[in-house]
């Protein structure tokens, strides 16, 4: 099997969706060293909950678009 290269359009579709995985790492990682692993607000837990939920989408979003490559007729 050879590689295609990827489309512009397909490209930014990953980028944005990586941009987007990124700041939700950040959003994480800023909960947890402002309010750390023990006890904190109940929201905090909410919100790192929803990040973590965000980012396995946008990866899932990811690897079905880098699929779609391998579908397409060459």
């Amino acid at each position: 099997m050879t590689l295609k290269p990827m489309n512009k359009a397909k490209a930014d579709r990953i980028a944005g969706l990586q941009a987007y995985l990124n700041s939700k790492q950040r959003e994480i990682d800023k909960l947890l060293r402002d309010y750390g692993h023990g006890v904190r607000p109940s929201w905090v837990s909410s919100d790192l909950m929803l990040a973590r939920e965000a980012i396995v989408r946008m990866e899932r979003a990811i690897k079905e678009i880098m699929q779609e490559d391998e579908h397409e007729p060459q």
